[in-house]
């Protein structure tokens, strides 16, 4: 009955945050622009038709210092970060790098079996790169 329709972002700079999810194989599928000009609104899909609503306000807030770590902010209960599956761990972590996204990072061997890294958005965000499916050599354990 229910599934997640979309992801909504608060970004400052809405020309960068389109740039960098367009890197990321999305496309901007339409815009809104208030009266006033005080706010910009942009959906982008992918492939698979997720879609990320960017929410760009002139004047804005910055997210809490502890968001911007998982070391501190997974202990602070919310949303904490959305993941972009694919199909090659590795293949994505090359592609990433090259493009100058993953200054300080390395891809992890995931507690439930997926391996996965971590990259931030133009605006400090979050998001987890994480591989489709199961290492072999993982064992399930429910």
């Amino acid at each position: 009955m229910f599934q997640i329709d979309h992801v909504a972002i608060s970004v400052k700079d809405i020309r960068k945050s389109i740039a960098f999810y367009e890197s990321l194989d999305f496309k901007v599928t339409d815009s809104h622009i208030s009266n006033d000009g005080s706010s910009r609104l942009y959906t982008l899909k992918d492939k698979a038709g997720i879609m990320l609503e960017l929410i760009n306000y002139t004047h804005y807030h910055h997210a809490p210092h502890h968001s911007h770590n998982l070391n501190t902010d997974l202990h602070v209960i919310g949303v904490k970060h959305f993941g972009l599956r694919v199909d090659y761990i590795h293949k994505a972590y090359a592609k990433l790098k090259k493009k100058g996204f993953i200054p300080h990072t390395r891809v992890h061997a995931g507690r439930l079996g997926r391996d996965y890294f971590f990259i931030k958005d133009p605006n400090g965000i979050l998001l987890e790169i994480i591989e489709e499916h199961a290492r072999g050599d993982y064992k399930w354990g429910i």
